[in-house]
């Protein structure tokens, strides 16, 4: 089981209740006294809030600080004037120094450290960033103003996180059956893909032609309200587009193709999960990579010795394709059943 602080993009962690996953990793080398990481976690409604992983040299010794925060409106923030009272800073007119006081929320905080180092903004360009932090008297919750500078101009940001500990944070092992996208623009891809299936399976066979209407509106209706990873994505396809073809392979010779069927699920149920109760990742990935050729030399070993000559195009698209399908079943239900799982725990 990996540590907290080894998490990394694609890892699911739950805390507050509730799950979430980590879309990006970034790490900043602020000074020779402080270092800090920072996750950004998306849950399923597109919510996100940062992790952070603070390590701060005091009195010679490293110190390490869990926050999570959450971006705030600026104009929310309000930080003591010189002249006594409150008022909201002014994004085109930020002060060189940091206010030594601030309230968000009906909480006061007062000024802790001004850190200045380089970060990657939202264009992927590497630019200086300076954060004020700002703790309250009980120094649970933090306060951070962060400047980017673009243009020679700085452009702040506003943060409220809490002090963490790290036991209230649990890796999860298995992935849940919904999985945050980010990316919407993708859903127009797919449904192109899946309508191009359609019409594919509609002029290419004897088969429904409902069947064939059915699956692609089925699959992107389905994409809409959940949003799933990639290669979901692409198991979905494979066991829809392979088990049309299996129905006509099987057709010919059946008995051969259940006795494939029931030995290639059994072979991928266990690629499926024994790696992953497995502490070396590489053993976990050679596992992964070596049983799907196993399956398709046997497959075309059935192919060349069983399947009814003289041999035809769809015998050979089963040959290749039924691997495919099998592991495609196999990690939609496999899936299914570790969130079923991960609900229940």
């Amino acid at each position: 089981m990996k540590d907290l602080e080894n998490i990394d993009k694609g890892d699911v962690i739950r805390f507050l209740e509730e799950v979430w996953y980590v879309s990006k990793k970034d790490q900043y080398d602020v000074s020779a006294i402080y270092h800090e990481t920072q996750w950004t976690l998306t849950n399923q409604n597109k919510n996100i809030v940062y992790l952070l992983c603070a390590q701060e040299k005091i009195n010679n010794e490293w110190q390490k600080f869990w926050i999570l925060t959450k971006e705030i409106s600026l104009s929310n923030v309000q930080f003591q004037a010189v002249a006594g009272g409150w008022e909201s800073i002014n994004p085109s007119d930020i002060p060189e120094e940091p206010p030594q006081t601030a309230q968000y929320g009906g909480r006061e905080y007062r000024f802790h450290a001004k850190n200045i180092g380089k970060a990657e903004n939202e264009s992927g360009n590497q630019t200086t960033k300076i954060t004020w932090d700002y703790l309250d008297d009980s120094q649970k919750y933090n306060l951070a103003i962060e400047l980017w500078e673009e243009d020679n101009k700085l452009f702040p940001e506003a943060y409220s996180g809490e002090n963490m500990a790290q036991t209230e944070f649990e890796i999860v092992p298995y992935l849940p059956l919904l999985r945050v996208f980010p990316n919407t623009a993708l859903l127009i891809v797919m449904g192109v893909i899946m309508g191009i299936i359609g019409f594919i399976w509609i002029f290419a066979g004897p088969f429904d032609y409902f069947l064939s209407w059915s699956i692609p509106f089925f699959l992107v209706m389905r994409l809409m309200i959940s949003y799933i990873p990639l290669t979901w994505f692409i198991s979905l396809c494979a066991a829809i587009i392979s088990s049309i073809i299996l129905t006509m392979y099987l057709n010919t010779f059946w008995t051969t193709g259940i006795v494939y069927l029931w030995g290639a699920m059994l072979i991928f149920r266990w690629m499926l999960s024994f790696p992953k109760r497995m502490e070396n990742e590489r053993l976990g990935f050679l596992s992964w990579s070596g049983v799907l050729p196993v399956s398709w030399i046997y497959s075309f070993y059935l192919y060349f010795w069983y399947a009814p000559s003289p041999h035809e195009f769809y015998q050979w698209m089963a040959a290749c394709v039924l691997p495919l399908m099998v592991s495609g079943t196999c990690f939609i239900i496999i899936h299914l059943t570790e969130a079923l799982w991960l609900n229940r725990n």
